[in-house]
């Protein structure tokens, strides 16, 4: 089956049901990591740490690839279970967040046909009354949709959302796939991943995301002048069909992948023999990638002084053959983005729950686009102000029995109820991911000591989707050099103000 699949891709998915073409290729990669480690603990239990290392991560070249296009090609739900697999930060293997990196924008919509066929059905009207022009090729194709580009009749530019025809009918039976395939990785999922189907599920209603739009833009547009959240209009939004405002830009994820393929090349190799090779680099060719990237920063600030001085002379841009590379803005964005979520939490008690580097648009003049908005929670004052006690908690180094007892109270439940375990669990997932919190050990190793040492097996569902969030804006910290981030330490002027007004 495998090798019919990767021979004759489209006419296997044409016959088989998605649920026999999913497992048919997620069991036999389950099945190869299951026998590795057992190989390992049986056969050679004393094997050196990078001998397994080398082992798994020739497994991860091979299957990650597999994965991505079998995700990609059954679309939908499964596009969206791929993105947050890239935005897993140090939780997962980085072959597989770079390959799933592509599921975040490139992904395979329906043709046009079938695009203005559904447009003029949720309106009731043809195109051409509506919009004096369309573009026919899709701005973008995602998880539940793709966007196209239009101008309305009276000249206002807009983007034009539509949902795929299937992804709604085909939604219960692939979240039960995924959540089946995830209960073989880590059983204590379930509770966490029933408040992101039932969250997920609302994205399918596209006048909900109109409203939400106009929402997040009132509560954001007085505060942060640079951030720019579209608004819809209203008339020609449905359930099916979302129209809005145009945020001219370019996306976030194609501007880091930009940076990572000429970073690559800088250093003399493509970006998929990086990502290949990654840690494998000799010692020379690591002091040979070193300093061609020293020279070419060199040159970049040296081009950069001499097209100032010349524009300054001349009035006119200067032609060079290698511009000089100019830096993605990572601190101005990141802050950005955590001021922006740290307003929505703790004032406006409503979020944007998917920012993703494949929905945030970085705009000519500077300014952040925030779109896709199908993912938006909101936040009871009860959740607040828990939020807000907890970061206080942890801003101060308060003492482990100290945030236990409060996430115990709020229904954060472990198994032997180890208070420094459910400590750490709200450490790392609330506030920071790093060595320090993690007792000095790597990722993979502490979360395998914590589970070992205590389970968590209750978790609020109202937070999970917060949750997520972080993760997510984690993540993105991670690609852009944050790797150390204390959401505790950003939010601690919000969580302060909550505080002390519940206490008056």
């Amino acid at each position: 089956m495998d090798q019919l699949y990767r021979r004759y891709p489209d006419q296997v998915q044409g016959i088989l049901p998605r649920g026999v073409l999913f497992w048919s290729q997620v069991l036999p990669v389950f099945a190869h990591y299951q026998w590795t480690k057992l190989s390992f603990a049986w056969l050679d239990p004393n094997a050196p740490e990078d001998v397994r290392e080398a082992k798994y991560q020739t497994l991860h070249e091979l299957y990650a690839p597999r994965i991505k296009t079998l995700l990609r090609r059954l679309g939908g739900i499964y596009v969206k279970f791929g993105q947050e697999v890239a935005m897993a930060g140090e939780v997962l293997p980085k072959t597989y967040m770079t390959q799933m990196m592509e599921l975040l924008d490139r992904n395979e919509g329906i043709s046009s046909l079938e695009a203005v066929a559904m447009i003029e059905s949720a309106l009731g009207k043809k195109l051409s009354e509506v919009f004096s022009s369309f573009d026919e090729t899709p701005l973008g194709a995602a998880s539940i949709g793709q966007a196209h580009r239009a101008t309305l009749k009276d000249g206002r530019e807009v983007v034009v959302k539509i949902k795929y025809p299937d992804v709604e009918h085909n939604f219960s039976k692939d979240m039960r796939n995924i959540r089946q395939a995830l209960r073989l990785i880590n059983p204590e999922s379930d509770s966490y991943m029933s408040e992101i189907e039932d969250q997920i599920g609302l994205e399918f209603d596209l006048e909900r995301e109109a409203r939400t739009l106009q929402t997040v833009h009132d509560n954001l547009a007085p505060h942060f002048k640079n951030v720019v959240v579209p608004l819809p209009v209203a008339e020609h939004c449905t359930r099916d069909v979302l129209v809005m405002d145009y945020v001219p830009g370019q996306k976030l994820v194609d501007r880091i992948n930009e940076e990572f393929e000429r970073t690559a090349s800088r250093m003399g190799f493509t970006l998929d023999e990086v990502v290949q090779r990654h840690g494998s680099f000799t010692f020379g060719e690591q002091v040979q990638m070193t300093l061609r990237l020293a020279v070419w920063e060199l040159w970049d600030r040296f081009a950069s002084v001499l097209s100032a001085v010349y524009v300054r002379i001349t009035g006119q841009p200067l032609a060079l053959a290698t511009p000089p590379q100019q830096a993605i803005p990572k601190t101005a964005i990141f802050k950005t983005l955590l001021a922006v979520l740290g307003h929505q939490i703790f004032v406006d008690g409503f979020f944007h729950g998917d920012p993703h580097p494949g929905n945030l648009i970085l705009l000519p003049d500077g300014r952040i686009g925030l779109i896709d908005f199908g993912q938006a929670k909101a936040l009871t004052s009860r959740d607040v102000e828990f939020c807000a006690q907890l970061y206080e908690l942890l801003y101060q180094s308060a003492s482990p029995e100290e945030v236990a007892r409060l996430a115990r109270n709020e229904g954060f439940l472990t198994q032997k109820n180890d208070e420094y375990a459910l400590y750490k669990y709200m450490q790392i997932f609330f506030d920071r991911d790093d060595k320090e919190v993690r007792d000095g050990m790597e990722s993979m190793e502490f979360y395998t000591y914590l589970g070992e040492r205590d389970q968590l097996k209750v978790m609020p569902n109202q937070y999970s989707i917060l949750l997520r969030t972080i993760g997510i804006v984690r993540g993105l910290g991670y690609m852009l050099g944050f790797t150390e981030t204390s959401f505790s330490k950003e939010w601690h002027t919000y969580a302060a103000n909550v505080v002390a007004k519940a206490a008056h």
